[in-house]
């Protein structure tokens, strides 16, 4: 990997990373779009495998990394983890969700409790319009 790669890994992955969280709000969402619960249930079953599936996925990555939704090449949603700064998007998927699980996003926070930073993540960070428009484009 050379240093264009990795630029322009870095801002993939910032444009998926920084719209995924609503600064503005904050709080949990109301409600998830219903593409996005229609492809949670044909792909994990229900929201609550696929939560299960994200969060061990992103307790397991071993040092730095990042933890994705994606949409993979048979149209199903899948959960990725990947290390340091690899990005699925050079496996031909789309990015919907990205969860920073690098050390520096939740240690002031969360001191090393990965499992309590991913569950507030999940509860009050993810945009799943941001997911939502990602399925559509």
């Amino acid at each position: 990997m050379g240093l264009p790669f990795l630029i322009s890994d870095e801002l993939h992955e910032q444009s998926v990373a920084l719209p995924r969280v609503e600064h503005s709000r904050g709080a949990r969402r109301s409600g998830l779009p219903f593409l996005v619960i229609d492809c949670i249930k044909d792909s994990f079953g229900d929201y609550a495998k696929f939560r299960q599936e994200f969060t061990t996925a992103a307790t397991t990555q071993l040092g730095s990394g990042w933890v994705w939704l994606v949409r993979g090449q048979g149209k199903k949603l899948v959960v990725l983890k990947t290390a340091n700064v690899d990005t699925p998007i050079v496996r031909g998927t789309t990015c919907l969700l990205t969860c920073d699980v690098w050390e520096h996003a939740y240690y002031l926070d969360y001191q090393s409790l990965r499992l309590d930073y991913v569950n507030a993540w999940l509860d009050k960070l993810v945009n799943w319009e941001f997911a939502s428009q990602q399925l559509v484009s």
